[in-house]
């Protein structure tokens, strides 16, 4: 089979983490602000064809409570409402991260990417080791097709957690999506045969079989 074929294959039944919502639990900080490396569910559920990365859900105790990504068929008031309220607590507190992590949740699930990128980044100053947002930020420049852009971002996650299997295969999802077939196949292998057992080399070992 020829590469354009495989590649058009991959984009049509491969929504993996580029394009998958999973559900990530924060562990430690009640109030769902937490530094420490964030938990992977196991493999399954319900990935949606059209958003992110590997995602956090907020914990339920002192949290933004999930708002459903709006589209042009339903836009909820409230959607409004609570960017209007997050935009109001940075303002008053520019150093407030958790209201910045949030906002950005919100943009990027409004399919604002441009926007949610700023608060991502501006999070990841204050706290470069929370590695569930370097996967959003990177996830808000995939869902733009910004390939170089969301490279990058996993690249800089790298730095900060060198060798981290999630970052690793979302650096083969981004390679894929780009073209670069070779580059993913290469990733992903590695993954499937030297990585943990963990839902991440599930996904690994799918996505190559399905490559391949």
């Amino acid at each position: 089979m020829k590469h354009s074929t495989i590649y058009k294959a991959l984009l049509a039944i491969v929504p993996l983490l580029l394009f998958g919502t999973y559900f990530i639990f924060i562990a430690g900080n009640p109030g769902g602000e937490t530094d420490s490396a964030f938990i992977h569910p196991p493999f399954g559920g319900n990935p949606s064809p059209t958003s992110g990365m590997l995602r956090t859900q907020p914990s339920t105790a002192g949290a933004l409570a999930t708002t459903a990504a709006p589209s042009s068929d339903n836009v909820a008031d409230s959607y409004f409402h609570e960017i209007f309220v997050f935009e109001s607590k940075i303002k008053e507190a520019p150093g407030d991260t958790l209201s910045m992590r949030q906002l950005g949740r919100l943009l990027q699930d409004g399919h604002r990417m441009d926007e949610a990128v700023v608060y991502y980044t501006s999070y990841l100053n204050a706290r470069p080791r929370a590695k569930q947002v370097w996967l959003d930020l990177a996830a808000s420049f995939a869902s733009d097709k910004k390939w170089i852009e969301a490279e990058e971002s996993i690249g800089e996650m790298l730095q900060v957690y060198p060798g981290d299997e999630s970052g690793r295969y979302n650096l083969g999802a981004i390679a894929a999506n780009a073209g670069d077939l070779l580059k993913a196949r290469q990733i992903w292998s590695e993954i499937s045969e030297n990585g943990a057992e963990s839902a991440v080399k599930a996904m690994a070992k799918l996505s190559l079989a399905r490559l391949n």
